[in-house]
């Protein structure tokens, strides 16, 4: 089990078929939506690429390890901020 606060479903009830029988399939997960979608909009500034390439030249790992992990960031970040608001 994930030891962080997935966000629960990002598409709650979809129902996809296999073989025969109907099952039910939440999708991906909240963070998950929320990573992608945060990476999607900084690969498409070119100025964003250019800051993702130094900043991950500068943490010594490549771009895509960056991007990934600031999308995670973000996401936990969006999550913990609903929860907080929530309260």
């Amino acid at each position: 089990m994930a030891d962080y606060n997935d966000g629960g479903a990002a598409f709650p009830g979809c129902v996809r078929e296999n073989r025969n029988k109907l099952t039910r399939n939440p999708g991906m997960s909240l963070r998950d939506y929320a990573a992608i979608e945060f990476m999607a909009s900084l690969l498409s500034s070119q100025e964003s690429l250019s800051n993702i390439s130094k900043l991950s030249r500068q943490e010594g790992v490549t771009a895509s390890r960056y991007l990934a992990l600031a999308g995670y960031e973000y996401a936990d970040a969006l999550i913990a901020a609903r929860s907080e608001a929530s309260q």
